[in-house]
């Protein structure tokens, strides 16, 4: 989302790409995102603003911020009733979709495909061979081990998360139906 709203409004940006484990890449920015669980690390999607010295996380907030700084042309409508609309869309797209469509996705990768998950989150491990190699399979499915655990990967079933995404996608009216 954030890589579309700076291509959308015509701003040059550059990516970093940031090792998923250390975030060394991150290490000058004073933005961390607190979890669920109170402990404080840096997350992704951020940016840095230079000019302002702005530096933000979570990609709704960037995209609020985007919307407040550069103002042309618009993310948002301008009635109040649509940014509000548009803001209840964002947070159940990030808040329940995401949630479960990355869930099962990096299952099916884990199952599927853990050399992949070594390219993702340890690409000087990997090597160039396509995931496909000895550490990179070895080292997948360690990764996939250790995503497996703290996404609880096991009770997907259990939990009904493929139904969950199901129900969301067949799901038109949630704005005004919300719990």
């Amino acid at each position: 989302k954030v890589r579309w709203a700076l291509d959308f409004k015509g701003l040059k940006w550059r990516a970093v790409d940031v090792e998923p484990f250390s975030k060394r890449e991150m290490k000058h920015l004073p933005c961390k995102t607190t979890l669920d669980s109170g402990q404080l690390l840096h997350t992704v999607p951020a940016i840095h603003d230079e000019a302002p010295g702005a530096v933000l996380t979570e990609s709704s907030e960037i995209l609020g911020y985007l919307e407040r700084q550069y103002p042309t042309p618009p993310l948002f409508p301008e009635s109040v009733a649509g940014r509000e609309e548009v803001s209840r869309w964002l947070s159940w797209l990030d808040s329940v979709v995401g949630l479960s469509a990355r869930r099962l996705a990096y299952t099916q990768v884990a199952l599927e495909h853990p050399g992949y998950l070594a390219q993702l989150f340890v690409p000087h491990i990997a090597g160039k061979g396509g995931g496909r190699g000895f550490k990179a399979s070895l080292a997948g499915k360690i990764i996939a081990g250790v995503l497996t655990q703290r996404f609880r990967f096991h009770l997907n079933r259990e939990e009904r998360v493929f139904e969950h995404l199901e129900q969301c996608q067949s799901r038109s009216d949630f704005v005004g139906n919300q719990d």
